[in-house]
């Protein structure tokens, strides 16, 4: 795993962690168990990991989206600029193109 993925993967866990540790190993197992991704797939299968999301939180995937690009971004020290119709992978994609 690179740098990046290690960085994303850390920036999930902080973000999800601000929902309780109950939650996010519950949104973990839902994620592995109802969309095949696991938690250190989720750089891989971002998409499906969107979609998981989505398909619990509903528009409140949206806001976490935002909440883990922001981390990521920090973490890599990039400036984080919020788009207007941009999901996760949005700024995941334009963060690894950053580097």
């Amino acid at each position: 795993m690179d740098e990046f993925d290690s960085a994303l993967l850390e920036a999930v866990d902080e973000t999800l962690l601000l929902l309780g540790d109950k939650v996010r190993r519950a949104l973990y197992s839902y994620l592995r168990k109802h969309h095949g991704v696991a938690r250190e797939e989720i750089p891989r299968k971002l998409d499906a990991f969107d979609n998981g999301l989505r398909s619990v939180l509903g528009e409140g995937a949206e806001v976490l989206g935002r909440m883990i690009a922001r981390r990521l971004y920090g973490k890599l020290g990039i400036p984080f600029q919020e788009g207007g119709h941009m999901g996760l992978k949005d700024y995941v994609e334009l963060a690894r193109g950053h580097g």
